[in-house]
């Protein structure tokens, strides 16, 4: 971008004076503590299809034997059963054969959160899909927000789309934009509904981190405020190159997209020469420090310059929980 564009997303950012303080969540709460899944799925155990103690958890977390895996790929035989022993539209029982524990990640190579004053993101995420453990190249079909230098936050519907693929990330703002980091280990939010698209919210964790040369990484800065007025986010042109747009950002559903209007969802307007917005990209608007941090995840593409918006306020509670089952402190992914 030129100069005059970045002149133009600043002053836009600078402009905004709607704040919302962090929501404050409670370190100690029991919740916490829970192993696996327990904090992303139904918490009750079942008898799973060949007879065995089962768990209930997401389809992509099962494989033929209906054992569970930490990446999840399975067949599409296995997607329909007449009668489901678990609650919820994705809950499905499997054996505790293979038991996973939320990773851990090591911090030591990540630094405070990075929170642009401008449309550069250097820790945006192209996300690849593969039929085969080949990483053959192909086209990018979502976006992502790389949290310290492991942890990716996208779209539940992402994942979805992706659940018998495998998955890598790219990071091309980094010094090795063609890397190719492969993904580990996939989560949903546990009360994601792929129709409704309510709490389309998913994390990625990478096998191995970031490379950033001699510096530290830095991730996204994220802040548990309601998406709200001049904000911006990212998506994919017809080169496959991240581009920016500037939305204007009001609550509820977007018009011409319908359905129920719950406190969850934002409406994203765009405000730019061209509307250009990828699922599971960032929504950036600005912090009380007057930079720019995460707000909510994009959940649609533009649709006569609307675009549906996550926000991420209203699952502070889950995303704070599952950082800390895998030791991530909060400077790694909120502004000090």
């Amino acid at each position: 971008m030129g100069l005059l564009r970045i002149i133009v997303v600043c002053t836009i950012f600078l402009a905004a004076t709607a704040y919302r303080l962090i929501r404050e969540v409670d370190d100690d709460n029991n919740d916490d503590n829970l192993s696996l899944d327990q904090r992303f799925v139904a918490e009750n155990t079942c008898i799973a299809k060949n007879g065995e103690d089962g768990l209930c958890v997401h389809e992509s977390f099962c494989n033929e034997e209906h054992t569970i895996m930490p990446g999840g790929v399975i067949h599409k035989s296995e997607f329909r059963e007449l009668a489901k022993p678990c609650p919820g539209q994705f809950i499905w029982c499997c054996t505790k054969a293979l038991v996973i524990e939320p990773p851990v990640i090591s911090n030591k190579n990540t630094e405070s959160c990075l929170a642009p004053q401008s449309d550069v993101i250097p820790w945006a995420v192209s996300l690849y899909k593969v039929a085969d453990v080949k990483q053959t190249a192909q086209s990018v079909f979502c976006l992502g927000s790389l949290i310290g230098t492991r942890i990716i936050l996208t779209a539940a519907t992402c994942l979805k789309s992706a659940q018998q693929h495998m998955l890598y990330a790219r990071i091309p703002g980094s010094p090795e934009p063609a890397r190719n980091y492969t993904v580990r280990h996939r989560k949903f939010h546990p009360e994601y509904n792929s129709g409704s698209h309510v709490f389309d919210f998913g994390l990625l964790v990478l096998e191995e981190e970031v490379k950033w040369g001699s510096k530290k990484g830095q991730g996204a800065c994220l802040d548990f405020q309601k998406p709200a007025g001049d904000c911006m986010t990212l998506g994919f042109d017809s080169n496959d190159e991240i581009t920016s747009t500037l939305l204007k950002v009001t609550s509820g559903s977007c018009s011409n997209f319908g359905g129920k209007t719950t406190s969850e969802i934002a409406c994203g307007t765009n405000a730019d020469d061209q509307c250009i917005a990828t699922p599971g990209g960032p929504v950036l608007c600005e912090s009380k420090k007057g930079n720019a941090v995460v707000v909510g995840v994009i959940r649609s593409e533009c649709n006569k310059d609307q675009i549906q918006i996550g926000n991420i306020a209203e699952s502070s509670k889950w995303l704070l929980n599952e950082m800390k089952a895998m030791k991530v402190p909060k400077d790694v992914f909120i502004q000090k």
